[in-house]
């Protein structure tokens, strides 16, 4: 893997698409990350982005998120995020992401806030 080297796969979990994000989300790959998931956003009931082997992330990856989080609510569809490094953990804790998203360790925990009616502190819409 050099720098730029991001591994994105999907797959099915239940009626929900788990998808898996590997190494980097940075500047130098966020067109073809962004490509990769806006491709993928089918109609299924809601969405794991399974970030577990995430080793890095920055700005863009953080708006990539966000871009993907806006389009998925304006098609009224939830989207979860497990992360299980305390480093990641954080950064997603200082970019306030908890507000707007769920983050949770497991795939079972992303399939029970899925199943939630969770009612946001922050509109997604405004952030």
């Amino acid at each position: 893997m050099n720098q730029e080297d991001v591994n994105l796969h999907s797959q099915m979990v239940q009626n929900y698409l788990k998808i898996v994000v590997e190494g980097k989300m940075i500047y130098a790959n966020s067109h073809d990350v962004k490509k990769y998931i806006f491709g993928n956003l089918k109609e299924f009931q809601g969405y794991i982005f399974d970030m577990t082997r995430l080793r890095q992330i920055d700005s863009t990856g953080f708006g990539v998120l966000i871009n993907v989080a806006k389009r998925l609510n304006e098609k009224q569809r939830k989207m979860v995020i497990i992360i299980q490094d305390p480093y990641m953990k954080e950064l997603f804790f200082i970019a306030k992401f908890h507000f707007i998203l769920s983050i949770v360790a497991t795939e079972v925990e992303a399939i029970e806030a899925l199943h939630q009616d969770r009612s946001e502190k922050w509109s997604i819409s405004k952030y």
